[in-house]
């Protein structure tokens, strides 16, 4: 017999006539009668200090002599939770990895079979958003049907390993399994959000009595009626709802001065596929795009290509506008990961242009053509950090959309503008912000708060606690050029001050407004930006080359922000930085 409660204490309890076995994630217990003695024994995971403590080990005969438990059983003790915890973290078994992912998921043909009349919660996009919903529903009401409908052909996973992780430690399998490099044990994660077995078939939604998500893939919804409450698909078929999430995300929007039968998008699984496969075969490519994804994406690909066996491969970054990571950092922290990227990998970064045409020359490569009369080839071109929000569905539905951003407009619960029944979450939803006022965000932490806060919000569970957007962020090239994480408006268009500790253990300050020139990197090893809006208030921190494992600086930065702490001049930001300092060993990490 196999119970699974509903508490992290999961249990099997396996009865036979002479022997019990009890299994729980925290603890676990042997326990064997027999004619001739007894044998108990019991190890408890301490989550505390993480590690496994014997608490008890007794083998005793008739007279309960003290003993130690038979080698045999501990091993097998220790076998059943390392599995229970394999189980409850997502891994899959070898015959299950060596599925093609084209196997994961029908493909929709024609009309989905046994197609349900009505179901209780239905949820557009198969992203974080909708995933991290459904989830909430589910853990609140075990038996509530609901159905997610995405338009990729595999279930719910996260994009940032694609940019980054996945070239570094991927295993070659069809779950995506790569090596956590920030990770202090280097554990095996998926790309995936959850196993398949979490999942139904929407035509098998019915009879899985509501323990499972209905998941129907490689469908798109081309109406909403609010009235009816239904939306219709591509099949034709209609689908009434109680309630309604738009989680549609955004799409890779190619400018028209490009040719899109020329470049290569990059956001979804099949298209990292695609470049795997073009960073493969080419011996030149080029990255369009200036963002965290667009950096990251060159400086894994060039890293992948100095290893290949057919000769290395030349990997340009083209930045449009002024410069790497012009939205979030100023000039002088920008051009530091330019020069890293070029210096130790190799990546050969293009700045302050942009691309004004395409063409292809007699041999089918690119000829990209620049703003300043430049011109350069390459075998192949990927364009990143280009994306509009998926906001036509709802716009066609009647919906507001934002002028601003073009986003569905959302209130503070996360409704639709105007409804009651229809919720918008994730990177598609204008939202409102209660330090920031509305505003749209594309990351993945705050895609899963607000699906997790929709989930609650449509079975009526928020207690009318308005939504509260996180705003902690993370990113960069660990142990290559730069690692970053920061909270808050951690934006370019603010004005900031840069406390850093340079390789001679000297604090520098360096105000973004009176700092234009090339900063030394070894005068930036490490340190914090601290944003600040016209009246001198901060409003957000980056912090540079600083562990992101060690919360205490983002915590004392999220209360600053929220104090809304004056950071007149640099001795003011001197002094906030010293009190956002990571303790390690005894003494801060910039001092």
């Amino acid at each position: 017999m196999i119970s699974l409660s509903q508490s992290t204490r999961a249990r099997w309890m396996v009865g036979r006539a002479s022997k019990q076995w009890v299994c729980s994630v925290r603890q676990i217990q042997y326990r064997a009668n027999i004619s001739t003695g007894s044998h108990r024994g019991c190890l408890r995971f301490m989550s505390t200090t993480k590690r496994w403590l014997p608490l008890r080990l007794i083998h005793g005969g008739r007279n309960h002599q003290p003993g130690w438990l038979a080698p045999g059983a501990l091993a097998a003790l220790v076998a059943t939770g390392i599995a229970w915890t394999k189980y409850r973290c997502g891994f899959t078994t070898a015959a299950a990895a060596t599925k093609p992912v084209e196997e994961e998921t029908e493909v929709s043909s024609g009309l989905v079979p046994d197609l349900p009349e009505l179901v209780d919660y239905v949820i557009i996009g198969g992203g974080v958003a909708g995933y991290s919903a459904a989830r909430e529903i589910r853990r609140h009401r075990a038996d509530a049907p609901v159905l997610i409908v995405s338009e990729e052909s595999v279930r719910p996973y996260q994009r940032a390993p694609l940019s980054y992780e996945l070239w570094l430690g991927h295993r070659g399998d069809s779950e995506l399994t790569y090596k956590d490099a920030l990770s202090r044990f280097l554990v095996n994660r998926t790309t995936f959000l959850a196993t398949e077995n979490e999942f139904v078939d929407a035509s098998e939604l019915g009879r899985s009595g509501g323990r499972r998500i209905g998941l129907l893939t490689d469908c798109r919804v081309d109406a909403i009626d609010l009235e009816a409450k239904s939306i219709r698909l591509q099949t034709g078929q209609t689908l009434g709802y109680k309630k309604l999430l738009i989680a549609t995300g955004v799409r890779p929007e190619i400018p028209s001065q490009l040719d899109s039968e020329s470049v290569q998008t990059f956001r979804t699984i099949e298209e990292f596929h695609r470049v795997v496969e073009l960073a493969d075969r080419v011996d030149s490519l080029a990255i369009v795009g200036s963002g965290i994804v667009a950096t990251e994406l060159a400086a894994a690909i060039r890293n992948k290509g100095r290893r290949r066996a057919t000769g290395e491969l030349r990997v340009y970054q083209i930045l449009r506008g002024a410069g790497c990571l012009a939205e979030t950092f100023p000039k002088y922290l920008g051009d530091a990961v330019a020069g890293g990227l070029d210096r130790r990998l190799g990546v050969r970064v293009v700045p302050g242009v942009d691309v004004s045409g395409v063409a292809k020359d007699d041999d089918g490569r690119v000829c990209l053509a620049m703003d300043d009369g430049s011109s350069l080839t390459v075998d192949a071109v990927v364009l990143v950090d280009a994306n509009r929000p998926n906001a036509e569905l709802a716009a066609r539905a009647g919906l507001t959309t934002s002028r601003a951003n073009g986003g569905v407009v959302a209130d503070e619960f996360l409704r639709a503008a105007g409804r009651v029944d229809e919720f918008v979450a994730g990177s598609v939803a204008e939202f409102v912000d209660a330090t920031h006022g509305r505003r749209r965000r594309e990351s993945e932490t705050v895609s899963a708060a607000m699906g997790s806060y929709a989930g609650r919000a449509m079975l009526g569970h928020t207690n009318r606690a308005p939504f509260a957007s996180p705003d902690r962020w993370a990113g960069g090239l660990p142990g290559w050029v730069a690692s970053f994480h920061g909270v808050g408006r951690s934006s370019s268009r603010f004005a900031s001050y840069g406390v850093f500790r340079g390789s001679d253990r000297q604090i520098r300050v360096y105000e973004s407004s009176a700092t234009s020139d090339r900063v030394p990197e070894e005068e930036i090893r490490s340190g914090v930006l601290l944003y600040v809006d016209d009246g001198k208030r901060l409003v957000g921190a980056a912090f540079w080359n600083v562990k992101p494992a060690s919360p205490i600086a983002t915590r004392v930065a999220e209360e600053l922000i929220a104090m809304e702490t004056l950071v007149r001049d640099a001795s003011d930001a001197k002094m906030i930085a010293k009190q956002m300092g990571v303790k390690k060993g005894g003494l801060l990490w910039f001092l």
